[in-house]
């Protein structure tokens, strides 16, 4: 069963509008043209849906299946996008601000991928940034890690290599700080190489040469 709403012009192809005793409060509408009427999307192709007498588009649609917010997205009354799940491709002109964390899952063989890409033709790359704010910095602060895991033949998981940055020494003026790789070998997690300061060591996390094997 279903609703058929149409009108024989071109104007107006359908709106459902929902009042409160005599005060507008939502419509649901699909529309063409830009007319006088309010209500109209500036499309055709649109599905929109609106709140108040004077309406903003709180949500609309067009053929493309592209879903537009006129605010953020809520829920329980924190905006968020914890309970959004998105099959196809998101753009976005703006920076997007995520206070949780973010995963990113694929079933299928070597996905997924995350590509950042610039297309400004300069010598300039994109960025890939890891940032620690503290508002009390010490020496031997962490500054970021990158983890990969996998599954040991019992399936558990284990970090087959990390990669991290730290800050040796926060002193203004004379930083120093270390890039440390870290692998397993016999079950035990093992710092195989360290940029440290300007030195190279292998198997040694503070090295005082060049290039530090032990």
């Amino acid at each position: 069963q279903y609703i058929n709403l149409k009108k024989g012009n071109s104007d107006k192809h359908g709106i459902i509008r929902f009042y409160r005793e005599s005060a507008l409060e939502w419509g649901i509408g699909h529309a063409s043209g830009e007319g006088s009427d309010p209500y109209q999307l500036t499309s055709g192709t649109e599905f929109g849906i609106w709140y108040g007498s004077s309406p903003a588009y709180a949500l609309y649609f067009d053929t493309s299946k592209h879903a537009y917010f006129s605010a953020n997205i809520d829920v329980d009354g924190i905006a968020n996008l914890d309970v959004v799940d998105i099959d196809g491709a998101v753009d976005m002109a703006s920076t997007l601000a995520v206070a949780g964390d973010v995963t990113i899952s694929s079933a299928t063989s070597t996905k997924p991928h995350l590509t950042i890409t610039n297309t400004n033709a300069d010598a300039n790359s994109p960025q890939f940034i890891f940032k620690k704010d503290s508002s009390s910095p010490a020496d031997d602060d962490e500054v970021g890690r990158i983890y990969m895991y996998g599954d040991d033949d019992a399936g558990n998981p284990f970090e087959a290599v990390l990669i991290r940055g730290i800050t040796t020494d926060v002193s203004n003026g004379s930083e120093d700080s270390r890039l440390e790789f870290l692998t397993y070998k016999a079950g035990t997690q093992t710092s195989t190489l360290a940029l440290n300061s300007g030195n190279v060591g292998i198997n040694n996390t503070s090295p005082t040469y060049r290039l530090d094997v032990k």
